[in-house]
């Protein structure tokens, strides 16, 4: 092809024709030109696709996730509403110092019955490492860091620092020390009830440790709200995809 066009180059040089040369050179670079753009567009068109197809694998992924998040997340609500129950059982009746009855062993044993939010984060990290831009809705990528550097977090934060720190430094040593206490989530009988009923300490203990149960269990809520929000919108963008 390129001899052929050479030939056609060469007899017009040999016929004087420069005219005529000058417009088939002219045109020559024109197709040239139109065919590195055709070649540049293609090149893009498929970057383009395949940066959809990286963030729709990436998307579906995330929201996978999600489903055990909010799995974790409700199950985590429900038996947070019973421990907080508890605790309110248990103030009430050492504070009028009501006598014992055997319901009180399913609360105290509630007493150790904390939850932790198994937060399954392995699809946001991938992105972390490779790059959150992969997302390319800046408002659902603002989404999907929100819940997870933001919500996520402060939620294992306070479970972390304060709910699991006042189980294993005070409630369970003492459930150790003054109930026969048969482990996480079971009954626990007081030895000595009214030697408890008289303890401010552990009135106090409890005290402190509801109200920051009772901040985990608010952040739980909204993180399971976040989390649900997040996953409509990944539903709506990967469906049928």
């Amino acid at each position: 092809m390129i001899k052929f066009f050479r030939k056609i180059r060469q007899k017009m040089l040999t016929d004087n024709k420069y005219s005529k040369y000058l417009l088939y050179a002219i045109g020559e670079i024109i197709l040239v030109v139109i065919g590195i753009l055709i070649a540049l567009s293609i090149n893009n068109w498929n970057d383009r696709t395949n940066a959809k197809k990286a963030e729709l694998s990436s998307l579906k992924e995330l929201k996978n996730n999600l489903k055990s998040d909010i799995i974790d997340l409700e199950n985590n609500i429900k038996t947070d509403s019973l421990v907080i129950i508890s605790f309110d059982v248990i103030i009430n009746n050492l504070t009028k110092t009501q006598k014992y009855h055997d319901s009180l062993a399913k609360h105290f044993g509630k007493l150790a019955g904390f939850t932790n939010f198994l937060n399954n984060s392995s699809a946001y990290e991938s992105l972390k490492s490779s790059g959150l831009n992969k997302i390319i809705n800046d408002s659902l990528r603002f989404k999907v860091i929100n819940y997870y550097d933001l919500h996520s977090n402060e939620l294992k934060t306070i479970e972390k620092e304060f709910i699991n720190n006042a189980h294993h430094t005070y409630i369970k040593p003492y459930l150790i020390e003054n109930f026969l206490y048969y482990g996480r989530n079971s009954r626990a009988f007081p030895n000595d009830y009214s030697s408890i009923v008289n303890d401010k300490k552990l009135l106090s203990i409890i005290e402190s440790t509801k109200v920051n149960y009772v901040w985990k269990f608010e952040l739980t809520k909204n993180c399971l709200v976040k989390a649900k929000e997040l996953q409509k919108d990944l539903q709506i963008l990967t469906k049928n995809k």
